[in-house]
């Protein structure tokens, strides 16, 4: 049965098309044809919605996803997972990266065979395009909610080990200036590892060495790194002045809306991605939560140790979006384009998804107007509807 998309704005990678609608068969986007002549196709056994005024976006995709909804991906729940993909789906969220916080190597061992399990059966949530180890081959300077006993040199071959089990590209959050490090992150760049700058206290010259080594993009820009000062650029400096991809919690507490403005400015078009970083707290209600054994509390919008250190975030990546818009300033193009353009660059799966092209698999988040997930699609198939 065909699904066709009508009376919606197309979101582009070079703007707006509208007066336009798609036409889907067999998980691909197989036309995009005027609004008028898709209605001369309707027929009763296809499936036809209205976007009313809103917007037809490429799927979004989240690199980087502690949890949601009570459940945390080193729980090593695969039901859990099922209901984080779920949520991320309810959020506008077609496909994740689960991430996984500093532990013991068999712990997170555990946790990559979870998702993998989970990958190669999931059929009504978000796709899991990989797995995040964000951690723990970190500083303890910058260690933020990880637990520094736990914190170990980076290991390759260990590492290989992990990427044998890994559903998609494996992600690994390093701190470039830990001894022997910049090794690895040249070692596992050539398996294919993809190389993350985060929690890290280095120096420019080190995130350069890094990023000549191989290394593709800085984790949740400004925070858990050493920051921008005017005599040494520190690990901020280089993720603007490199051409590495700089995550971007889009919250307005992580970073000031100004500096979101400012971080846009610099890493636009293609450098810039939007994560929510978030954590099982997300989609609850405020109170006590866990994080990699740390106690986390709840208020509001806030994610926060004892002693007041962001631990993660309850951002969705609707509130993202909305927030690019709203707080930095962006075109709703430039918005989608570092929710699904750059994230599916950055994962090496751009021929397939990430934009609105004929023959690209039909991963798709539907908007209102006002810019809330209507209907989430995955391979042609909806799989959350706004009711």
């Amino acid at each position: 049965m065909a699904l066709f998309l009508t009376n919606g704005k197309i979101v582009l990678e070079n703007g707006i098309l509208a007066g336009h609608g798609l036409v889907i068969w067999d998980g691909k986007i197989q036309e995009i044809l005027m609004d008028e002549e898709i209605k001369h196709r309707y027929l009763k056994s296809h499936q036809v919605i209205d976007l009313k005024g809103g917007y037809i976006c490429p799927g979004w995709i989240d690199i980087h996803c502690h949890g949601a909804v009570g459940v945390d991906v080193m729980d090593g729940d695969s039901e859990g997972i099922r209901k984080i993909a779920k949520f991320k789906a309810s959020q506008g969220v077609t496909g994740f990266v689960p991430t996984g916080i500093t532990n013991p190597c068999p712990k997170i061992e555990e946790a990559v065979e979870t998702v993998r399990e989970v990958a190669g059966n999931l059929i009504d949530g978000a796709q899991i395009l990989g797995f995040h180890m964000e951690g723990p081959f970190i500083n303890p300077e910058k260690k933020g909610a990880h637990q520094a006993e736990m914190i170990i040199p980076a290991d390759g071959e260990w590492t290989l080990k992990v990427l044998e089990r890994v559903p998609g590209r494996l992600i690994v959050t390093v701190a470039p200036e830990m001894a022997g490090a910049v090794e690895y992150i040249r070692e596992m760049s050539k398996a294919g590892v993809l190389i993350a700058v985060g929690h890290s206290n280095g120096k420019y010259s080190d995130v350069w060495s890094a990023y000549e080594a191989g290394a593709t993009h800085g984790v949740h820009t400004f925070n858990g790194m050493r920051g921008l000062h005017h005599r040494e650029p520190g690990v901020v400096g280089a993720i603007l002045d490199l051409p590495l991809v700089a995550e971007l919690i889009a919250d307005g507490i992580h970073v000031h809306p100004v500096v979101m403005r400012m971080i846009s400015r610099l890493k636009l078009p293609e450098h810039l991605v939007l994560v929510t970083d978030a954590m099982r707290a997300a989609g609850l209600e405020d109170g006590v939560y866990d994080l990699g054994g740390l106690q986390v509390y709840k208020e509001g919008k806030e994610a926060r140790l004892h002693d007041g250190t962001l631990a993660g975030s309850t951002l969705t990546m609707q509130e993202a979006v909305r927030n690019a818009v709203h707080l930095i300033g962006l075109s709703i193009t430039d918005a989608v384009r570092i929710v699904s353009t750059n994230p599916a660059r950055l994962l090496g799966i751009l021929e397939c998804k990430g934009s609105i092209v004929v023959g690209k698999d039909a991963d798709l988040t539907l908007l209102t107007p006002d810019l809330e997930v209507h209907t989430t699609i995955v391979d042609g198939r909806v799989i959350y509807q706004r009711i």
